[in-house]
Order: structure tokens, then C-alpha cells, then sequence
């Protein structure tokens, strides 16, 4: 089977109108056009990028680009993107066009996470850019050890691998077999495009685009009463697995202080002595299903029966208020002398 062909350029090469009718004339369908290396530290922009772009659509052929990275961090990768688009746009490369970049510098970190990670951020910047077309250059061996494929999002790989039959790699979308194609005498790169995505207007699909991660839940203000509808369990967490500090009956009327939406539930803070309770007051679906607000409430007045065995430390732990609190509140001077059946307000 014979593949459609295409060759990348950099300033080695001419930017003249016949040399690309030259490679127009020779079969080539595309070319891609080296335009930016680095870019938050060095930067550079191939000086005869201007010309080799206009005089290639000139000559028929469809234009693509490249970046040559430098990255050494995410945020440096990102800024490198920037740095990039930047320039494409500039000379009129639209959203249309294949973005390549082109991994196979010296300085670049032999840790094969990190590399991918900062291949992965270039890639997510230049979605965010508004370029969906996107490419991984590189050659046979540092796509098997440097570059994890299975985690990049970008899937189109333009695989270098000269002197062989083959890329070297099984999922190469194409494959960068000579360095030494002559076109009007210039020695350039050449290669085969096994899926039409480079020689083909760019109407393949090169990356996936990057999910966008949902945001967390977060706590909010809250100062609201609630009366409860039915019988709710007080828990130590925000969390159906958290802990029971004890099951509030239905009536109970409760004061809280903050909300949050998360595992499919409401949840609301109640402040207690020494800490805070935690209890659901609906589902997501349908958030205040168990209560009922109190608007304006005054403060509910609460009736705890003492019961044999009990003392006023136990149970101000267990109603969340202090134990100088149900003295005052019940004209307990003696805080040791209480009795089985008292009613004591809180």
C-alpha cells in the first residue's frame, strides 16, 4: 500500500515558492513548518517560518506546525504553549491546522512521568488555546523509554526511525522514515502519514481532549435553624460512614452554622460543646427533605429527663453544652446533686 507523504521543514531548508512547487511536484501533500523552540527562557522563532508557511500554501500544499520543547516544568511547558500559539497565530496558522510537538531535546528530564506530565500540559494548553489537532513527535526510542503513551493525551504519534522497514512502534500515526529526501537539491525530512491526519486537512481526531475536573464540594455559611421531620443520626464527619454521636429525635429543633453538597447528601454543622455534630438534611435531589427551616426562631426551649446512673457532666456532653450552662439554665448550684426523673432545660 502506498501512503501519502509529507515533510517537516526548519531554517535548513529554503523558503522559496519553487522549492515547495518542487515538493508539490514530487507527491508531498503537506508540509509541517518548524516555528518555536522554548519560550519562557529561550525563545526562538524560526526566521524563515513566515515565508516557508505562505509560500507552501502557495504552492498547494496544506501547512501544519511544530514546537521544539524545552519544557522543564509543567508551568514551564504551559508558558512554552503560550509562547507558541502566540506566534501561529500571528502567521495566520488557524484551529484547522495540526499543532506538533516535538520532543527530542538534550535538556529534557530522563524521568519518564514528568516528561509525559509536561507533554500532557502543553497539550492541555493548547486545547485551552482553542488548537484540538495535536501531534507527539519523537524517534523509535524515546517513545518506548522516555514517553509513557498510554498516559499522553494526544494520540496521533509521528514516530523518526531511519535505515529500517518499520516505526518501531505499533500505534504510529506516522512515520518519519528519511532524512535525506531531495527536493531541488535541499536535503529534507520525509514521511509517511499512515492515517490521512497529516495529509488530510487535519480532520481526524489527534487528542482527547482533556476531561475538566469537577469541582469539589465546598463548605458554606449556614446560620439556620432547622425542626427535624423525622429521626436523624448526629455523626462525628460529614460522611454516612462517620461515626453516630447520638440519633436526634423528630421535632428536635437544631441550629447550624455551615453547609456542603457531597456523597449525594446535604450536610449541615451543628457547633457543639468541645466540637460540632454533622447530619443530613436531604438528598442531593431534594435538599431540605428531613427539615423543616425555623424562620426567626427564638431559642428552642429543650427538656432533658434525668435517668438513673446519669450525672451533669454525661449529660451535658451528650446535649453539646456545658455543664456551668445547665446549672444556670436549671439553678443548679450543686452540680453532684441531681436525681432520676428531673427535668432539666437546655
Amino acid at each position: 500500500m502506498s501512503y501519502p507523504k509529507f515533510i517537516d521543514v526548519a531554517s535548513y531548508q529554503p523558503d522559496t515558492l519553487a522549492y515547495f512547487r518542487a515538493a508539490k511536484k514530487s507527491g508531498i501533500k503537506a508540509v509541517i513548518v518548524k516555528l518555536t523552540e522554548g519560550g519562557t527562557g529561550t525563545k526562538y522563532v524560526n526566521p524563515k517560518a513566515t515565508k516557508q508557511i505562505k509560500n507552501a500554501k502557495a504552492a498547494g500544499l496544506i501547512v501544519h506546525t511544530y514546537h521544539f520543547l524545552r519544557a522543564t516544568s509543567d508551568n514551564d511547558a504551559r508558558g512554552e504553549c503560550r509562547y507558541y500559539v502566540q506566534q501561529a497565530k500571528a502567521r495566520g496558522i488557524g484551529d484547522d491546522s495540526i499543532m506538533a510537538i516535538d520532543v527530542e531535546a538534550g535538556n529534557l528530564t530522563h524521568n519518564k512521568s514528568k516528561l509525559t506530565s509536561y507533554i500532557n500540559s502543553f497539550t492541555d494548553e493548547l486545547h485551552k488555546q482553542g488548537y484540538p489537532n495535536i501531534a507527539i513527535y519523537s524517534n523509535t526510542s524515546w517513545f518506548t523509554t522516555r514517553i509513557d503513551r498510554s498516559k499522553t493525551i494526544a494520540r496521533s504519534f509521528w514516530c523518526a526511525a531511519y535505515g529500517v522497514n518499520q516505526p518501531g512502534i505499533d500505534d504510529a500515526a506516522a512515520w518519519q522514515y528519511s532524512s535525506n529526501f531531495r527536493i531541488n537539491g535541499s536535503r529534507t525530512d520525509v514521511s509517511y502519514d499512515f492515517t490521512g491526519f497529516y495529509t488530510g486537512g487535519a480532520k481526524g481526531i489527534a487528542a482527547k481532549p482533556q476531561p475538566k475536573p469537577k469541582p469539589r464540594a465546598q463548605w458554606v455559611n449556614n446560620n439556620v435553624t432547622y425542626k427535624l421531620k423525622t429521626a436523624i443520626k448526629l455523626r462525628k464527619g460529614a460522611s454516612t460512614s462517620s461515626g453516630v454521636i447520638l440519633v436526634l429525635p423528630a421535632g428536635s429543633v437544631v441550629k447550624t452554622d455551615r453547609a456542603i453538597i457531597q456523597g449525594g447528601y446535604r450536610w449541615v454543622r451543628q457547633p457543639r460543646s468541645g466540637g460540632y455534630g454533622y447530619f443530613v438534611t436531604g438528598p442531593a435531589s431534594n435538599t431540605l427533605e428531613y427539615v423543616t427551616t425555623v424562620k426567626n426562631a427564638a431559642k428552642p426551649v429543650r427538656v432533658y429527663t434525668v435517668r438513673s446512673g446519669d450525672n451533669l457532666s454525661v449529660i451535658a456532653k451528650k446535649l453539646g453544652v456545658s455543664t456551668s450552662y445547665l446549672q444556670s439554665k436549671n439553678g443548679i448550684k450543686n452540680a453532684n446533686l441531681i436525681y432520676p426523673g428531673q427535668k432539666l432545660k437546655y
